[in-house]
């Protein structure tokens, strides 16, 4: 997925800055992404965190909280795990993906409504109830392989 040159040969030229908060507002923040596109993980670990069907999320850069300090957790070796210790809100998983240093969950940004879809990926690790073939959008086993995106 995030090594996938194919997948990083199309990101914009410039940076697209993104902002957010979480749900009590306690913390607000800047994030900037080269790829400023959704990516739904359907893995058991991104199932677990969110206590969704997939983490909807777009991989960014960087992330600046510019109100509040978060809180982090870290599951056996896993990404660290940012969240507001007031609200619970996740904010980002933590991760060291190309040019990317974190995940931000695409559904407390201020800008969801004008992002699209790039992928669904982990499929192997879906709940079999989650039907992801209606949406036209590409699907992965696991991470998509070069060129594939």
């Amino acid at each position: 997925l995030l090594g996938c040159p194919t997948w990083f040969s199309s990101m914009a030229e410039s940076e697209a800055t993104l902002s957010g908060q979480c749900y009590c507002g306690a913390l607000e923040f800047k994030a900037t992404t080269p790829k400023p596109e959704v990516i739904h993980c359907h893995c058991k670990g991104c199932r677990d965190w969110t206590g969704g069907i997939a983490y909807s999320a777009v991989p960014c850069s960087s992330v600046e909280f510019v109100k509040g300090t978060p809180k982090e957790f870290q599951r056996n070796g896993g990404p660290t795990k940012v969240f507001c210790g007031d609200c619970g809100t996740g904010i980002c998983n933590k991760v060291n993906f190309g040019p990317f240093t974190a995940t931000v969950a695409a559904g407390i940004l201020n800008e969801s409504t004008s992002l699209k879809t790039s992928m669904h990926c982990q499929l192997a690790g879906k709940v079999p109830w989650a039907d992801t073939s209606a949406d036209g959008i590409p699907t992965f086993k696991g991470f998509p392989t070069p060129g594939a995106v």
